[in-house]
């Protein structure tokens, strides 16, 4: 069993069964999986975001979209476990991008991937950042921190 701190790339495929990887996604969130799943709070912001630009692109309609949201939220209050995030978590997103070529909300959840691995280290070692974007990947392998790569 293993903690899994999703970024919004991958866990938009668990609500989007037309991306590609929602399988994966699906099977790795199952309670059955015995995996904690970790979110940041931003990633709600993210989802939401994602969420209406593919209604605004035609790919689903708002009816779709809502029902996605509230499984989302569903989700949120029953099965994930939502990081918090501070000051000094903050100032460490601000130094990843100097090291790496990343977004801002990606170093973001790089930090908070870092975090739930220094948080949970006499519990587990297997922390896992999943994410579908290759330069996050990247940059938490060289980080030393587990990926799941979920194109």
């Amino acid at each position: 069993m293993a903690a899994l701190l999703f970024d919004t790339s991958a866990l938009v495929k668990r609500y989007d069964l037309a991306e590609a990887g929602a399988r994966r996604v699906r099977a790795l969130c199952r309670l059955s999986s015995g995996h904690t799943i970790l979110i940041a709070p931003i990633t709600a912001v993210e989802l939401a975001a994602a969420l209406n630009r593919k209604v605004r692109e035609g790919r689903f309609g708002p009816v779709q979209r809502d029902l996605m949201w509230r499984l989302f939220l569903a989700h949120r209050r029953q099965r994930y476990h939502t990081l918090a995030l501070d000051n000094p978590l903050y100032d460490h997103a601000a130094r990843l991008p100097f090291a790496h070529p990343l977004r801002g909300y990606d170093a973001v959840q790089l930090a908070c991937g870092l975090y739930a691995r220094r948080l949970l280290a006499a519990v587990t070692s297997d922390v896992r950042l999943c994410t579908a974007d290759q330069r996050l990947a990247t940059a938490a392998a060289v980080e030393g921190l587990l990926v799941e790569f979920i194109p």
